[in-house]
């Protein structure tokens, strides 16, 4: 098949010489991504858009914001992530109960900045009974350990009796 005929039935129109399938070939501004030819095609689901909505919570430990980007002494990073992370659990726990009552069994992934600081959020979350099989790790290799998740399977973590998946950036 010819892709210069691909739309001729369609419109009588010569098509184009490459059909690009991703929204990422159309990222106007971008330097890197944008392919500057006008769309002559867009294909769109008629299905309602999702409301996204974001909140930013601000955690002051008395001397200012708990600021954990930046942090270099490994020791520091760590205390301040489960500080962080301590204070984070009964809001998590609050937001997984208020979507459960409205029928609807949301999850939560947490991001943090590193391996190294899944493992810390990880031991906190693993320090309180209440989320025992609630929270799994990813690691990054397909190795079965219990309370980790291994990338390979990210897109199946909505099939987990887990609530929280603790993965970095």
């Amino acid at each position: 098949t010819e892709w210069s005929d691909l739309y001729m039935a369609a419109d009588g129109k010569i098509g184009p010489a490459i059909v690009l399938l991703s929204g990422t070939s159309y990222a106007p501004g971008s330097a890197h991504y944008h392919l500057d030819p006008p769309v002559g095609w867009l294909i769109e689901a008629n299905r309602k858009q999702p409301q996204l909505s974001q909140h930013v919570i601000a955690f002051d430990d008395g001397k200012g914001l708990v600021a954990i980007s930046g942090t270099s002494d490994k020791e520091e990073r760590a205390r301040k992530l489960s500080e962080l992370t301590s204070r984070m659990k009964p809001l998590i726990k609050k937001e997984l109960s208020h979507h459960a009552k409205q029928g609807s069994h949301r999850k939560v992934i947490l991001i943090v900045n590193s391996y190294e600081d899944v493992i810390t959020v990880k031991h906190i979350f693993a320090a309180s009974p209440e989320w025992k099989g609630r929270v799994l790790a990813l690691r990054n290799d397909s190795g079965e350990a219990d309370g980790w998740f291994s990338r390979n399977f990210l897109e199946k973590f909505r099939h987990e009796k887990a609530d929280v998946l603790i993965a970095p950036l």
